[in-house]
C-alpha cells in the first residue's frame, strides 16, 4: 500500500488561561489534515510518543501526547488502519491508548 506520513502540528503545551497563538496550519503552505479531503483519501492520526514538559499549573512532569498522520489512496481506509497497526505492532508500541496523564500504561 503506498500512503503519506504527514507532520499534524508543534507539539507544545496550550493552556487555557493563555490566549491562543499558534497558527493553522502550523507549517507554511496547506495544512496535512486539509490534504485528505480535498484528494478524497482516508486519513488516520497515529499517536506515536509522548513528549514529557514541566506543566505551570501541576508544577510536575506530564506528557503530551505526540502523534502522525497517515494517509492511504482513495478507497484504502481499511487497509490504512491495519498497516498502521502492523507498523505499531513491528515498532513495538501499543495499538491502543488509555486515558488520564499518560496514554500509555505504566
Amino acid at each position: 500500500m503506498s500512503g503519506f506520513v504527514m507532520p499534524l502540528e508543534d507539539a507544545a503545551p496550550r493552556y487555557r488561561d493563555d490566549v491562543p497563538n499558534f497558527r493553522r496550519p502550523p507549517q507554511d503552505g496547506i495544512n496535512a489534515l486539509a490534504l485528505g479531503p480535498v484528494m478524497k483519501s482516508p486519513v488516520l492520526a497515529v499517536p506515536i510518543a509522548e513528549i514529557p514538559y514541566h506543566s505551570r499549573v501541576s508544577d510536575r512532569e506530564e506528557k503530551l501526547p505526540f502523534a502522525v498522520a497517515l494517509m492511504g489512496a482513495p478507497g484504502t481506509d481499511l487497509k490504512l488502519i491495519d498497516t498502521a497497526i502492523q507498523i505499531l505492532q513491528s515498532l513495538h508500541l501499543p495499538t491502543v491508548v488509555e486515558v488520564g496523564r499518560s496514554m500509555y500504561k505504566d
